[in-house]
């Protein structure tokens, strides 16, 4: 995804036998860039992980209830424009990105040894700290 502004939904996925995650949904044609932030990965690889996915179709920026084809649910819990200033990524898996609200704070900062989340994705994600 090149560096700029979008509009970003955040969305909370419930898979069937999984704890849920954050979908970040960014607008962008008829299919959005979509990344999925796992903190279950805490446990496993001591930090969380931002996964790249296949693009979301824009009804998911406000979407609320069942995901076809029995693939969880989903809550719509925030929208707002966003500065995406990088995203770098090996396959997969982002290695680097730092995404910034528009009232300059800092939404996500992910590095190789560090993640910094905002307040709000904390709060979404129900998380004490805000540095991982």
């Amino acid at each position: 995804m090149a560096p700029g502004w979008r509009i970003l939904a955040i969305l909370r996925h419930r898979l069937p036998g999984q704890p849920p995650h954050l979908d970040l949904v960014f607008a962008g044609g008829p299919r959005g860039p979509t990344l999925a932030l796992d903190l279950g990965s805490v446990r496993t690889q001591g930090r969380p992980t931002l996964r790249l996915q296949s693009p979301h179709r824009r009804r998911y920026l406000a979407y609320r209830g069942p995901v076809p084809m029995g693939r969880g649910t989903a809550v719509h819990l925030w929208q707002g424009l966003v500065l995406v200033r990088a995203l770098r990524h090996d396959q997969s898996t982002a290695t680097s990105a730092t995404i910034v609200a528009k009232n300059g704070e800092t939404m996500l900062m992910l590095h190789p040894r560090r993640v910094v989340l905002a307040p709000l994705l904390l709060r979404l994600l129900r998380c004490p700290s805000t540095v991982i």
